[in-house]
Formats: structure tokens, sequence, C-alpha cells
């Protein structure tokens, strides 16, 4: 049997339905523009640029709607950053960060400048590293090559410091919250972390894929099954008292955010936690 001539196009809508809701979140917000979709010819300049392939499902996110403002990542036309050098003289030597960087290099750079800062300032150390040097600054560069190795999935940021893997290439890889090694999953795929983004942390309520070096630095994972309790009227008051309370207190410990945060349009906040001084900058001030 044939197919008819609607129903390439009625897959391709049930694809993107999914994000409608999400979309109409953002909308609610009031401080997200939401921007017409990445084109083909974008998406592979995007790719070509930092090396790394969108997922299928982040891929078709951006397929309908680009966000912007408020922390999510322009990939139309990023932010330029002038990075200030970090008063901490050992991690500049080991980084060596250029002096300018747009808005998706700055988040990926904050992901091994991070780690790299709680080495040097928390005796931070993971067993995927190796045996420790007993020199600080060979410390420094071993970690920092592996963490530039194939061992380890090259992340793309999404929204402030919440990034997903780009390997596996496939639908449903988790999101994780990076800052140094403080470290969670943030939603179990991208649909669950962007409802998590927009509106309170919800715990997982399955097991998030594996992903090597993330998700052992997240550590354990928090899943829980049927968060929101079950239909048992008996005790359904009581329950909810109780999740509220634990939203509540999830979204203080996971979120941690505060109203000036909010404002910025992207993160700013990550590097000059570890040291670093930044402004942003007209390209045309950029001496190329």
């Amino acid at each position: 049997m044939s197919e008819s001539p609607t129903s390439s196009k009625e897959a391709s809508n049930d694809s993107i339905s999914q994000w409608t809701v999400v979309f109409e979140m953002m909308k609610e917000k009031g401080n997200i523009t939401l921007l017409p979709g990445l084109s083909d010819k974008e998406f592979k300049a995007i790719e070509a640029k930092y090396k790394f392939t969108f997922p299928p499902d982040l891929r078709s996110f951006y397929q309908e709607h680009l966000p912007i403002g408020n922390g999510w990542i322009n990939w139309r036309k990023p932010e330029i950053v002038e990075i200030e050098p970090d008063d901490q003289e050992l991690l500049n030597e080991v980084l060596q960060p250029p002096t300018y960087m747009n808005e998706v290099e700055i988040n990926l750079y904050s992901i091994a400048s991070g780690i790299l800062f709680d080495i040097l300032n928390n005796d931070a150390w993971l067993s995927e590293f190796g045996e420790k040097p007993s020199s600080v600054k060979d410390a420094l560069v071993q970690a920092h090559r592996y963490l530039k190795s194939e061992n380890v999935p090259k992340l793309i940021p999404i929204c402030t410091h919440r990034f997903i893997p780009s390997l596996p290439n496939e639908i449903g890889n988790p999101v994780f919250s990076i800052m140094g090694t403080d470290a969670i999953v943030y939603g179990y795929d991208l649909k669950q972390y962007l409802i998590n983004e927009l509106t309170d942390y919800t715990p997982c309520q399955k097991a998030p894929k594996w992903i090597p070096f993330w998700s052992s630095l997240c550590g354990e994972t928090q899943v829980v099954e049927d968060y929101w309790g079950s239909d048992d009227e008996e005790n359904s008051e009581e329950k909810s008292e109780e999740e509220n309370a634990s939203k509540g207190e999830n979204k203080e410990v996971f979120e941690n955010k505060d109203e000036s945060s909010n404002k910025k349009d992207f993160n700013v906040d990550v590097l000059t936690q570890f040291g670093f001084g930044m402004k942003v900058i007209d390209e045309k001030e950029v001496k190329k």
C-alpha cells in the first residue's frame, strides 16, 4: 500500500508536537524570546564549528524554535565575551584562555575551568584521571588532558550551566547541571529537563542513561518512582503536603537561582565564581 501524501508531513508534525507545552511555558515566562527554528544549513555550520553533533531530540527542539535570553544559548548569534585572566596564575598557565570567547565557548570552557578550579582549591580528584601526581601543576595538566580526550563525550550547552551529551547520538540522553565538580542529573531526558528548568526541580522518575565520565561525576542519581504520590484518597492530603515541601526543598538545593542571575542573557556567573572576570562586548570591538 502506498503512503498517503500527508503521511510524512503528519509524522513530522508529530515529532515536534512534544515541544508545544514547553514553548508555551517559555512564552508565559515573559523573559524568553522564541526565534524561528534553526535550518539544516545552520545546524551543519554549528556542528562543524564546535565539532559535535546535536542529538535527535535536541535537534528536533531547535528545529521548531530557538529560545534566547535568560541564559538560553543563542546559537544563531552568540554574544561575545572578553575574558579577564584568572587571579590564580596556575589555572591560566594550564588553561591558556583566549581574550575573547562567545557564549557557547564560554559555557564549554567553564566545564574544564570549574573542575580544575576544584582540583586546585578544594583538593578534588576523580578516579578517571588516574593516579594523582604530587605536583599540583602536573595534576591540573593530567586532568585537563583527560577532559579533552575521547574518553569524555562532548557536552552541548543548553541554558546556563545545563548540558546534554552529544554522544550517544540518540534520543533520551540525560541533561546535566555542572558547576565545577558539583554536578547532578537535571533531567533523565531532554523533555524532563526543560520542564524542570521552567518550573521546579523534580527528581528523575526513572534511571537516566549512563554517560561515560559525566554520570560518574554526578554520582548516584536521585530516582523517585511516582514522585507525585498515589491515588489513595485516604493519604492524598498528607502526601500532597510532603510533596510540596520536598518540591520546595529541591528547588532551593538544585536550582539555586536569584532574580539578578535570571536577568542575564547568558551564564556569566559560572566563570566569575571560579575567579575569572568577563564583560559582554559589541562584536565590532573585537580586534581581528
